[in-house]
């Protein structure tokens, strides 16, 4: 199997393939590291990831008042 990283816009510093994960990591020269993987073929890993939802991110109002302190 090939696969070209033509669209990456920097060098590729390191490059691992995690056999029982069945995903290929790499690092890039600008500080990126990114994951490659097949969504059939690979398992765990990266894919866990990718199949968590955001959460909502609860906001809370409160009403506070300012009070203003002067000295008689």
């Amino acid at each position: 199997m090939s696969i070209s990283l033509s669209h990456l816009p920097q060098s590729v510093i390191r490059c691992l393939w995690h056999p029982k994960l069945n995903q290929i990591m790499v690092g890039t020269g600008n500080g990126q590291a990114k994951v490659y993987y097949d969504p059939v073929r690979s398992q765990r890993g990266a894919k866990l990831c990718v199949v968590k939802t955001k959460h909502k991110v609860k906001q809370s109002q409160a009403v506070t008042q300012d009070y203003i302190i002067t000295r008689m």
